[in-house]
């Protein structure tokens, strides 16, 4: 059987994004078994409040939106507007999907 390990970050828009083409690959190529593998790209000196890449998430969404056709929802960005926002850090979404 081929295999495919596909590496991604839980908190990357184009991940999220992707998610209908590798759900597209895995339907019309059942031979393949797909490891999906949480990864990190906000780590260290990325790590910060989301509030602080409103606008680069913001143009980034967009341009994914057009590739991609999937959407960032509004309540994201309603999250992010707020005062005080969760971190942007990769490792413990990551894990809590390792654990799943």
């Amino acid at each position: 059987m081929a295999r495919l390990t596909y590496v991604y970050d839980p908190l990357c828009g184009w991940c999220f994004g992707f998610i209908p083409t590798l759900r597209h690959f895995a339907e019309t190529n059942p031979d393949v078994e797909i490891d999906a593998v949480p990864s990190g790209l906000v780590t260290g000196d990325r790590v910060g409040p989301y509030s602080d890449m409103l606008s680069y998430i913001r143009g980034a969404g967009l341009r994914m939106t057009a590739v991609t056709g999937q959407a960032m929802g509004e309540p994201f960005f309603e999250m992010m507007r707020q005062d005080e926002t969760p971190l942007s850090i990769s490792a413990p979404p990551s894990l809590a999907v390792l654990q799943m």
